[in-house]
C-alpha cells in the first residue's frame, strides 16, 4: 500500500510505517477502546480494559506509527480451544491486506503455544478461508455459544439460529 496525500490505493501493505506488533501490558485500555468504538456498530463484542488485562499477550496490533489501525486477538477457551476474537481494522486501511497479516501474527502465536486447531465466528469468511480455514458446525464449539453469544448485540438466538449472519470456521494448525 502507498500513502499518497491522504489517499490510499487498495493493496497489499507496502508503507513502511505500518507494522504487526504483540500488544504490550499498556496497550489494554487503548484495544478496549478500538474494539469498542468499533462494536457501536454492532461488528464485534464490547470487551472492557480488566477483559483485556486478562488476556493483552493474545492480542496483535497492526500500527501506523505510534497509531493503532488494526487489531486482533484470540481467547483459549474451557475446552482448551483458542477462539480468533476482535478483527477489526480502522476504515481507512480496510482492503490493505492488513486484517489478513493481524490473523496470521495470532495464528504464529496460537501454534507457538501448542494449539492444534483454532476457530472463528465470523461474517468475514472470505478473509479466513484464504488462511485455510474450513466453515464448520458451531455444535463442535458449544462453550462459544454459552460465553459470548449472549453479550452479542445482533444476538437473534445463538449462532445456530437461521437469522445469525456469523459463520463457523476451523483450522487445524
Amino acid at each position: 500500500m502507498t500513502i499518497l496525500k491522504g489517499m490510499h490505493m487498495k493493496n497489499e501493505i507496502s508503507d513502511k510505517n505500518i507494522k504487526i506488533v504483540s500488544a504490550k501490558r499498556k496497550d489494554c485500555t487503548h484495544i478496549s477502546r478500538f474494539i469498542n468504538d468499533k462494536s457501536m456498530g454492532g461488528i464485534l463484542l464490547k470487551r472492557s480494559p480488566k477483559q483485556i488485562l486478562e488476556m493483552w499477550k493474545n492480542f496483535s496490533l497492526a500500527m501506523d506509527g505510534e497509531k493503532i489501525i488494526g487489531i486482533v486477538g484470540f481467547k483459549v477457551r474451557l475446552d482448551d480451544q483458542p477462539e480468533i476474537i476482535s478483527l477489526a481494522v480502522s476504515d481507512v486501511y480496510r482492503g490493505m491486506g492488513i486484517g489478513t497479516k493481524l490473523v496470521e501474527h495470532s495464528l504464529g502465536k496460537i501454534k507457538e503455544r501448542g494449539f492444534k486447531i483454532v476457530f472463528a465466528l465470523t461474517t468475514a469468511t472470505r478473509l479466513f478461508e484464504k488462511l485455510g480455514f474450513k466453515k464448520v458446525s458451531i455444535k463442535k464449539f458449544p462453550l462459544k455459544a454459552w460465553e459470548d453469544c449472549r453479550y452479542c448485540p445482533r444476538n437473534l438466538g445463538g449462532p445456530d439460529n437461521p437469522l445469525c449472519d456469523e459463520v463457523a470456521l476451523s483450522k487445524r494448525l
